[in-house]
């Protein structure tokens, strides 16, 4: 099960570009790089399943709560 998350409150034009980048290395990269690692095992043993959990924050961003609602909605719909 995939469900890696950290965020940050406040203002987008607010929030450094370093502290978003970081947020989509643990939000959206971390979770990818887990799943490939973890699928190739699945091959080997022919069987296995990935489940993807993304945030409640996701399709209601608020004006604080921007950049935390954007990166899980990149790992929607992965398979």
């Amino acid at each position: 099960m995939n469900n890696a998350g950290v965020g940050e409150g406040g203002s987008t034009v607010d929030i450094p570009g370093s502290n978003i980048r970081h947020r989509f290395e643990v939000n959206v990269t971390g979770p990818l790089l887990l799943t490939q690692g973890i699928a190739k095992q699945m091959v080997k043993r022919g069987a296995g399943r990935v489940v993807w959990v993304s945030s409640r924050e996701e399709p209601w961003p608020t004006n604080c709560r921007s950049t935390t609602s954007k990166s899980p909605r990149s790992t929607r719909g992965r398979s």
